[in-house]
């Protein structure tokens, strides 16, 4: 299960660069990518599974017989909080579907959606949704 939470969280950044890249021009089929590393301790030799992903600084496309790297800038604090927020409700979305999660919302509906975002990502619980 992982696994497939992995795939979704990466799925989801690289569509972002992808969709980025193609918003500013670039033509064809854009791609990024991404080196994922899965660390199931933490410093103490507790069970403690979390990722370690780094991803290309942007998206590339094919033009012609060359590869095109497409630099998509500086990314804003609710560009990442967006794309977070997309990841965290796919991944939530299969928990769901296949049984393994029940979440309650507790979340004051007039909190910024960023605390809100910060909130869930600690208690693990389902942003509300704007």
């Amino acid at each position: 299960m992982f696994g497939v939470l992995t795939r979704l969280f990466v799925e989801s950044v690289e569509r972002f660069y992808e969709e980025r890249a193609a918003r500013r021009g670039a033509c064809g089929a854009v791609r990024s990518g991404a080196v994922t590393l899965v660390q199931r301790t933490s410093g103490d030799m507790r069970l403690n599974p979390h990722l370690h992903v780094v991803f290309l600084d942007g998206a590339y496309h094919e033009d012609g017989t060359e590869l095109v790297r497409n630099e998509l800038g500086h990314l804003r604090t609710r560009e990442v909080g967006q794309v977070l927020e997309h990841a965290v409700g796919r991944m939530l979305r299969y928990l769901r579907r296949h049984g393994h999660l029940e979440i309650e919302h507790d979340v004051e509906e007039d909190d910024e959606p960023e605390a809100a975002l910060c909130a869930s990502a600690v208690s693990g619980r389902e942003p509300a949704c704007p």
